[in-house]
């Protein structure tokens, strides 16, 4: 299983929790009673000439219509609630559709999820899910594949004993424990699978140290000459190696 996230036919423009989108209503209607003083101030010079209103009024009925929309918006639907019982952000043209991250930017749209059989090739379920996060799209596609197969005659337990592999963002508990649930033979690695355990870091630290080691016995004492050291005349001390001397 794995997904992709694709941008659907909405804008990040019109994303925001409920308390956000009333804001932009109300900063749009004030937006409009500036524009009508302005009409109004404009009506009353006869010498003006200046093809603004025109423009002004069409920018007065399209501000009016987004207001209009967001306020229709906003009593037909209540709070998104995710996961964490947090508030999500809504969206005024399409509800479903979640704000993504991507490493093309930011996008509104869905996250595509796709269950395939490896030995076959096929897709048997896919799924548009509007979660930008992995952690809880495993239990809903593997029902949508299950109902796949008994539409074809296959039983309730087809997924019993099957392998499945998953990527790190896949690991949760509630992907986890709906494996568990349908005796599946999940592989997904954690989050911190890359991250190297304390008595590991423990070794490499101590094979760098002996690698140093070594080369510092075979640039002092591997020298090939018979007298490897430089003595200090007056303190009859070795300081150098002789071979820093020679060529």
């Amino acid at each position: 299983i794995d997904g992709v996230k694709l941008g659907s036919n909405a804008s990040t423009e019109n994303s925001g929790r409920l308390s956000d989108l009333k804001k932009k209503r109300d900063k749009i209607q004030q937006k409009v009673k500036r524009l009508l003083n302005e009409q109004i101030d404009a009506d009353k010079d006869d010498d003006d000439d200046f093809g603004g209103p025109s423009a002004r009024e069409r920018q007065i009925d399209k501000l009016k219509k987004q207001a209009a929309r967001i306020e229709s918006f906003l009593k037909q639907n209540d709070k998104k609630i995710g996961e964490n019982k947090k508030e999500l952000q809504s969206n005024v043209t399409d509800n479903d559709s979640a704000r993504m991250h991507t490493s093309h930017g930011t996008v509104q749209g869905y996250n595509a999820q796709a269950i395939v059989d490896s030995k076959h090739q096929i897709i048997v379920h896919g799924e548009a899910i509007g979660k930008g996060l992995d952690n809880a799209n495993l239990p809903p596609v593997i029902d949508g594949a299950k109902q796949n197969f008994e539409s074809i005659g296959k039983g309730k337990d087809y997924f019993k004993g099957k392998v499945l592999t998953a990527d790190s963002s896949y690991h949760s508990v509630t992907n986890i424990a709906k494996c568990s649930e349908e005796n599946i033979d999940a592989y997904i690695p954690d989050n911190k699978f890359r991250v190297c355990p304390t008595t590991f870091k423990w070794l490499n630290y101590r094979l760098r140290l002996l690698s140093f080691c070594t080369w510092i016995y075979s640039y002092f004492w591997s020298a090939p000459y018979p007298h490897r050291f430089w003595t200090h005349p007056a303190r009859n001390r070795l300081i150098y190696p002789l071979r820093r001397f020679m060529t």
